[in-house]
């Protein structure tokens, strides 16, 4: 099974709830797991014998979601194995499914999350398993990214796509949870309501607002800079995260008139998208798809991160050319 859509929708609480019900001993009156059987108490802890989790390294060995908004000081550059399904990991599987479930007659099953981590060596000696899938095994496989999967690793799975939740349902949900200002967290994370939650978790509103406050008032190279010393401890994806949302904002206010994901600072995006050149924010907006390619190990972060400021100081600055259409017209 293949499930796919957008990121932050509930995927892999979906596959985990359907890999826990499959393997429970005593389903309750809607089909899902008890939850207090000894099956439920070792998927639970994570040590069911009749189930793998295959991740990155990273992801099966990262803190909890609080902690993961800073960086260290002496953080290097992420090891592939960190941030990649490896070889190693499908050969250690092959092993897996090779054995008897420990419940006679039982299922076994394995969830890959993301399934488009997997590097290319293991994503050939994950087709050879599932061209000839062993039996009563159960194979997961969770994207966001579908086109990052092999088309031969796509054509062997029945695919189930996962849209997200309708707004109202999701504010429901968010609300249910006891989070607050639901509506403004669920616009920051594009409509994905457990990305929301996440956001909810983290607890860096506060610093969002700041950053935001700073950033409308940058006024020069030096704000810029200032501003990168302030944010220094956040870390590199949030930030990026953030200025990337915001120029989607401006654009989208010169397009559509619109706000999608910063419905707080709708006055503010709209002053500074009528002073703004166009052709300045598309540059910007390439930049940023550009970071997002290395942000997660750049060789100095202080440095990449005054760059991308100094950047955005630069796009917003005033210009005394002539024949450039401003976002106003």
């Amino acid at each position: 099974m293949l499930m796919h859509g957008p990121a932050g929708t509930g995927k892999r609480h979906f596959a985990e709830a359907l890999a826990a019900s499959l393997l429970c001993g005593s389903l309750d009156s809607d089909g899902s797991a008890c939850g207090v059987c000894s099956s439920c108490h070792w998927f639970d802890q994570r040590s069911h014998p009749d189930f793998r989790l295959l991740s990155p390294e990273g992801l099966l060995s990262e803190p909890a979601a609080s902690s993961l908004t800073y960086i260290e000081d002496n953080a290097g550059e992420h090891k592939k194995s960190a941030t990649q399904i490896t070889i190693e990991q499908i050969r250690e599987l092959r092993s897996f499914v090779s054995l008897s479930a420990h419940k006679q007659g039982g299922t076994r099953v394995v969830l890959i999350h993301p399934a488009d981590s997997i590097n290319v060596f293991a994503a050939n000696a994950l087709l050879k398993m599932l061209e000839e899938p062993p039996a009563q095994t159960l194979f997961l496989l969770v994207t966001d990214e579908l086109r990052r999967l092999l088309p031969t690793i796509i054509s062997r799975c029945r695919r189930y796509p996962m849209p997200g939740a309708e707004g109202g349902q999701a504010l429901d949900w968010l609300r249910q949870q006891g989070i607050g200002d639901a509506e403004s967290l669920l616009a920051q994370a594009g409509g994905a309501p457990v990305a929301a939650s996440a956001l909810a978790k983290a607890g860096l509103q506060a610093e969002r607002r700041h950053f935001f406050d700073q950033l409308i008032t940058m006024s020069g190279p030096g704000s810029a800079l200032a501003l990168a010393a302030l944010v220094q401890k956040i870390a590199l994806p949030t930030v990026l995260r953030w200025l990337s949302t915001w120029c989607y904002d401006l654009l989208a206010v010169h397009h559509a008139g619109s706000i999608r994901y910063h419905l707080d600072y709708r006055d503010a995006i709209t002053q500074v998208a009528s002073r703004l050149l166009l052709d300045r924010l598309l540059v910007y907006l390439d930049l940023l798809k550009a970071a997002a390619a290395s942000v997660a190990h750049p060789l100095n972060p202080r440095l990449f991160l005054e760059q991308l400021l100094l950047s955005y100081s630069q796009t917003i600055a005033p210009s005394s050319a002539s024949g450039h259409a401003r976002t106003s017209q």
